[in-house]
């Protein structure tokens, strides 16, 4: 079963009142014991999967958290009754309002991201004061976190450039409303507690240019190694990395993590094919990361950033990607285009349409950039 529009009531709750009320009291505190079974969430959806997306709700309707929450329960998935784990929080790492997914660890050295509606952003857009549905919101990231990593779960990948990956799970948070208690579910995933420091809390310039470039090469080649696994990260931002401290910034075995996947997709399930090998190596991207530049992390000037990620990439890093070419046509410095006809030849199109998943389409839908709430770590 599956919601087919935010108007549709998922059970015999009634839906929110006219006029919002105080948020619950926060289930995710310090010794809080919450109990999980195995979950299978539904195929991922939202964003660039968009067969079905996050929508706005009614223009007139004013959203109760806690009871749109409960008339409105997560897609159903699939649920084991045999494989339960219980676990104690044992620290906090970002719970609350308006921050989307809360985060915390557990007492078996792990991670729970735990995507409750109820602590989501209502509003999808800086420009617009419409609200957006919680819980499909909730559950589009809770699948796409999902799909990426069961994509990679056989991959050197976790436990190196991404988190180890212990499974989708769903608990029950219990609520007073009144005189009685509500329950209702709530999806989450278990992850390794990757030891580091998140690179937003790095200030660039107390650093040297040798372990700022190091830091750089490792999650340049991070956010492409994923791509060329068949993830596409796309959200790659110093909140969604994390950086070992295990050993020096100029360590060329200095582990780079990229967390966070609930604005991913998975090549083969979006497009129905692996990557393009012909476009494998990251000046087709970091060449134009101006972004990054004006945080610190590369050169400020752009022919000095051009011209570093030519001198790292440009001759394919001894075969791990392929050798470019720069394009002297190319106003941002970018390699030439891979010829196309030679990869329809292999069987391979660069006109890619995506596939259509088996879930009806929402046609008005939250802006993607902004509908997502993305997490601080994790």
């Amino acid at each position: 079963m599956s919601r087919s529009s935010s108007a549709e009531v998922a059970s015999g709750l009634p839906s929110p009142p006219g006029t919002p009320t105080l948020k619950p009291t926060n289930p995710y505190y310090l010794n809080a014991v919450l109990t999980a079974k195995r979950h299978e969430p539904p195929p991922p959806f939202g964003g660039l999967y968009r067969a079905k997306q996050v929508p706005f709700l009614p223009t007139s309707t004013h959203v109760d958290p806690l009871e749109w929450c409960i008339s409105h329960p997560p897609t159903p998935g699939t649920t084991s009754t045999e494989d339960i784990h219980t676990f104690t929080i044992t620290g906090i790492i970002r719970t609350g309002d308006n921050c989307g997914a809360q985060v915390v660890h557990i007492d078996s050295d792990l991670i729970a991201k735990i995507y409750d509606p109820v602590y989501y952003e209502y509003h999808g857009s800086s420009t617009t004061q419409r609200q957006v549905d919680i819980s499909v919101a909730a559950d589009s990231e809770y699948s796409r976190e999902t799909a990426a990593y069961v994509e990679l779960k056989d991959s050197d990948a976790q436990g190196t450039i991404m988190p180890k990956y212990y499974g989708s799970w769903t608990t029950t948070v219990s609520h007073r409303v009144g005189d009685g208690a509500v329950e209702r579910e709530v999806r989450m995933i278990l992850l390794e507690s990757v030891p580091g420091i998140q690179m937003i809390y790095l200030d660039p310039g107390g650093l040297t240019k040798e372990e700022r470039e190091n830091i750089m090469m490792k999650l340049i080649e991070a956010d492409y190694d994923l791509r060329h696994l068949g993830i596409e990260h796309n959200d790659v931002a110093p909140r969604n990395v994390i950086i070992s401290r295990a050993s020096s910034y100029i360590n060329p075995k200095l582990r780079v993590t990229l967390i966070d996947y609930g604005s991913s997709y998975v090549s083969r399930i979006l497009w129905g094919e692996a990557p393009l090998w012909c476009r494998h190596n990251p000046a087709f991207d970091w060449v134009t990361a101006e972004q990054w530049s004006s945080w610190g992390w590369l050169p400020y000037d752009e022919e000095e950033r051009i011209d570093w990620v030519w001198s790292v990439w440009g001759d394919g890093r001894d075969g791990k990607y392929i050798k470019v070419e720069r394009d002297p046509d190319n106003p941002h410095g970018g390699p030439e285009e891979p010829n196309f006809v030679d990869s329809e030849e292999e069987g391979r199109s660069d006109v890619l349409e995506p596939v259509a998943l088996d879930q009806p389409p929402i046609l008005e839908t939250a802006d993607e950039d902004t509908s997502e709430v993305h997490a601080m770590q994790f």
